[in-house]
Formats: C-alpha cells, structure tokens, sequence
C-alpha cells in the first residue's frame, strides 16, 4: 500500500468523521420527463451525505472577483458519489449552497481529498 493510498483509504476519512461539523450532503440537479406528454419536467436533487468539514474561505484564495470572502470552504473525502464540478450543489445544515471553485489535495495523481469554494 501506498501512503497516498493509505491517506485515501484510511486517513482522510477517519479525520473527517472525526472533525465533522453539521450535516454536510453533495447533490446535482438531475431533471426527469414528465408523466406525460404535455407534463412539464420535475428537476429534484439526489442528495448524498459526506464527512466533511465546514470553515470560512481561506484569504489566500480570495481573488475579488470568483472568490470575494463570503464564501465557505469543504473539505471533504474523494471521490464521492459523483464527480462535483462548479455548480453542483452542497447542502450544509440544510442551507443549499453552490459550489464556486473546486481544488483536488494532490495536483497530479488521485486526489486523497478536495476543497470546495461554496457560496
């Protein structure tokens, strides 16, 4: 086994379980076709809890115009149940955020875990 392995594997989720803060859930819009023909389409989020910890952004990544410091960050294990990709959709404590910017913790190879931008 690999430490990046082991930090994927073992690590990263034992530290998240452990720091949780609040019910922290991932989603993405999924749209299904109406019962019939002239019904409009429903649009509902499939929602998947994660461990994750909830901060305020860091001011390194602040840049005034995607990231201006209202935002919060999540930090949470990878891969999850999907893919997220900016506008997907987080919901903490039960307020739905959006996800601004998404940076994998590992630039090359299998992220171990990754940090959303949320506003």
């Amino acid at each position: 086994m690999t430490v990046y392995t082991n930090l994927r594997s073992n690590t990263v989720p034992r530290l998240l379980a452990k720091f949780n803060t609040g019910v922290v859930e991932i989603g993405r819009p999924v749209t299904s076709p109406g019962a019939g023909e002239y019904d409009p389409p429903t649009t509902s989020n499939g929602w998947t809890l994660v461990d994750a910890v909830v901060t305020g952004v860091s001011q390194k990544y602040i840049d005034g115009e995607t990231v201006v410091g209202n935002e919060r960050q999540v930090m949470f294990k990878s891969p999850t149940a999907f893919d997220p990709a900016p506008g997907d959709k987080f919901r903490i404590d039960g307020k739905v955020v959006a996800i601004v910017r998404l940076m994998p913790v590992l630039a090359a190879g299998d992220a171990v875990m990754t940090v959303a931008l949320v506003r």
